[in-house]
Protein backbone atom coordinates (compact mmCIF):
# COMPACT_ATOMS: atom_id res chain seq x y z
CA UNK A 1 0.00 0.00 0.00
CA UNK A 2 1.28 3.33 -1.21
CA UNK A 3 -0.83 6.70 0.37
CA UNK A 4 -0.04 9.96 -1.24
CA UNK A 5 0.17 12.87 0.32
CA UNK A 6 -0.38 16.12 -0.80
CA UNK A 7 -1.53 18.65 2.05
CA UNK A 8 -1.54 21.75 -0.29
CA UNK A 9 -3.90 20.28 -2.18
CA UNK A 10 -6.35 19.99 1.11
CA UNK A 11 -8.80 22.32 1.21
CA UNK A 12 -10.75 23.84 4.43
CA UNK A 13 -13.40 21.84 3.32
CA UNK A 14 -11.58 18.82 3.21
CA UNK A 15 -10.91 18.50 6.63
CA UNK A 16 -12.96 17.25 9.53
CA UNK A 17 -13.55 18.67 13.05
CA UNK A 18 -10.45 17.37 15.37
CA UNK A 19 -10.52 16.89 19.08
CA UNK A 20 -6.80 16.34 19.89
CA UNK A 21 -6.39 19.24 21.77
CA UNK A 22 -7.06 19.21 25.94
CA UNK A 23 -9.25 22.32 26.42
CA UNK A 24 -7.56 22.23 30.08
CA UNK A 25 -4.34 23.17 27.97
CA UNK A 26 -5.42 26.43 26.88
CA UNK A 27 -3.64 29.46 28.45
CA UNK A 28 -4.47 31.59 26.05
CA UNK A 29 -6.06 31.66 22.66
CA UNK A 30 -8.51 29.43 20.87
CA UNK A 31 -9.40 25.78 19.88
CA UNK A 32 -10.26 25.81 15.94
CA UNK A 33 -9.04 22.28 15.37
CA UNK A 34 -9.34 20.03 12.15
CA UNK A 35 -7.63 17.26 10.89
CA UNK A 36 -7.67 14.92 7.40
CA UNK A 37 -6.77 11.24 8.26
CA UNK A 38 -4.16 9.90 5.79
CA UNK A 39 -3.77 6.64 7.32
CA UNK A 40 -4.31 4.43 10.59
CA UNK A 41 -2.99 1.88 11.37
CA UNK A 42 -5.96 -1.04 12.29
CA UNK A 43 -5.33 -0.79 16.09
CA UNK A 44 -5.40 3.09 15.50
CA UNK A 45 -1.87 3.56 17.33
CA UNK A 46 -0.02 4.59 14.77
CA UNK A 47 -2.13 7.74 12.88
CA UNK A 48 -0.43 10.17 9.89
CA UNK A 49 -2.42 13.18 9.32
CA UNK A 50 -2.73 16.64 8.39
CA UNK A 51 -3.78 19.01 11.07
CA UNK A 52 -4.16 22.67 11.69
CA UNK A 53 -5.46 25.15 14.16
CA UNK A 54 -6.90 27.97 12.75
CA UNK A 55 -6.10 30.96 15.36
CA UNK A 56 -3.54 31.83 17.54
CA UNK A 57 -3.25 29.51 20.57
CA UNK A 58 -0.93 29.00 23.50
CA UNK A 59 -0.82 25.62 25.15
CA UNK A 60 0.47 24.17 28.88
CA UNK A 61 1.59 20.49 28.25
CA UNK A 62 2.19 18.67 31.32
CA UNK A 63 3.05 15.58 29.71
CA UNK A 64 2.51 15.43 25.82
CA UNK A 65 0.18 12.25 25.17
CA UNK A 66 2.15 10.76 22.41
CA UNK A 67 5.28 10.72 20.54
CA UNK A 68 4.39 12.86 17.76
CA UNK A 69 6.83 13.43 14.61
CA UNK A 70 5.85 17.00 12.90
CA UNK A 71 6.61 18.97 9.69
CA UNK A 72 5.26 22.37 9.44
CA UNK A 73 3.02 23.14 6.44
CA UNK A 74 2.09 26.67 7.36
CA UNK A 75 2.41 28.92 10.01
CA UNK A 76 5.13 28.90 13.28
CA UNK A 77 5.87 27.62 16.66
CA UNK A 78 7.57 28.15 19.70
CA UNK A 79 8.41 25.43 22.28
CA UNK A 80 9.41 26.19 25.92
CA UNK A 81 10.81 22.94 27.53
CA UNK A 82 10.02 22.75 31.53
CA UNK A 83 14.19 24.13 32.11
CA UNK A 84 13.06 26.89 29.78
CA UNK A 85 15.06 25.88 26.51
CA UNK A 86 13.48 27.67 23.35
CA UNK A 87 12.81 26.31 19.70
CA UNK A 88 11.22 27.86 17.14
CA UNK A 89 10.10 26.17 14.18
CA UNK A 90 8.65 27.57 10.95
CA UNK A 91 7.04 26.52 7.61
CA UNK A 92 9.22 23.42 6.21
CA UNK A 93 11.05 22.36 9.92
CA UNK A 94 10.36 19.15 11.22
CA UNK A 95 10.70 17.95 14.64
CA UNK A 96 10.12 15.05 17.35
CA UNK A 97 7.41 16.05 20.28
CA UNK A 98 8.41 12.99 22.73
CA UNK A 99 5.60 11.66 24.47
CA UNK A 100 5.73 12.97 28.22
CA UNK A 101 6.82 16.61 27.22
CA UNK A 102 6.31 18.94 29.61
CA UNK A 103 6.31 23.26 28.23
CA UNK A 104 4.67 25.35 26.20
CA UNK A 105 3.31 25.49 23.10
CA UNK A 106 2.67 28.96 21.11
CA UNK A 107 1.53 29.57 17.77
CA UNK A 108 1.00 33.24 16.97
CA UNK A 109 -1.87 32.28 13.93
CA UNK A 110 -2.97 29.72 11.68
CA UNK A 111 -0.91 26.63 11.67
CA UNK A 112 -1.06 23.68 9.53
CA UNK A 113 1.23 20.65 9.99
CA UNK A 114 2.08 17.00 9.21
CA UNK A 115 1.30 15.20 12.03
CA UNK A 116 2.39 11.27 12.91
CA UNK A 117 1.65 10.07 15.82
CA UNK A 118 3.03 7.02 17.65
CA UNK A 119 0.51 6.18 20.66
CA UNK A 120 2.43 3.96 23.27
Amino acid sequence: MIVSINAKALTKADMSPSNALDPAWVRSGEIQEFHKVLFASPDNKFIVQVWENRTALELSLESYPVDEFITLIEGEVELVDHAGNVSRFKAGDSFLLVKGFKGIWRQPGYLRKYAVWNIR
